[in-house]
């Protein structure tokens, strides 16, 4: 009778295609040593070319080359190498500020006072009474 009731239809497939209770639709899951986009960009960006510059053949990274070749066309008047390598720095130069220490010790007097008067009472082990 349970059978009867189950209507079949979209997001429910009939129940004898379903997985099993304890079966996994991907049994042998993710390949070991299986790389994301990421790693491989990075790679890819990191690995070394050969270009000529100033007329001699030089090793650069890729990513390097690019840095060269988007500074010198902004350097040239395209604003829109200049407007993206703009963003970049300021992203870059976000990224490498540490962040603002809280400077826990500026407590007003106040405030102080009630920091040591709980201090005090946490260490007698009080209660909140």
């Amino acid at each position: 009778m349970a059978e009867r009731d189950y209507a079949v239809g979209r997001g429910r497939p009939p129940r004898h295609t379903q997985f099993k209770k304890g079966q996994s639709g991907n049994p042998a899951g993710r390949p070991k040593g299986a790389r994301n986009l990421r790693a491989e960009m990075l790679q890819e960006l990191l690995s070394d070319v050969t270009a000529r510059e100033n007329g001699r053949s030089i090793k650069v990274s890729k990513t390097r080359l690019i840095a060269k070749a988007l500074i010198a066309k902004a350097a040239a008047g395209d604003m829109k190498a200049a407007a993206l390598l703009l963003d970049l720095m300021l992203k870059l130069d976000r990224m490498e500020q540490p962040a603002p220490e809280q400077d826990n010790d500026a407590l007003e007097p106040e405030d102080a006072a009630i920091v040591a008067e709980w201090r005090q009472h946490i260490r007698k082990g009080g209660s909140d009474e």
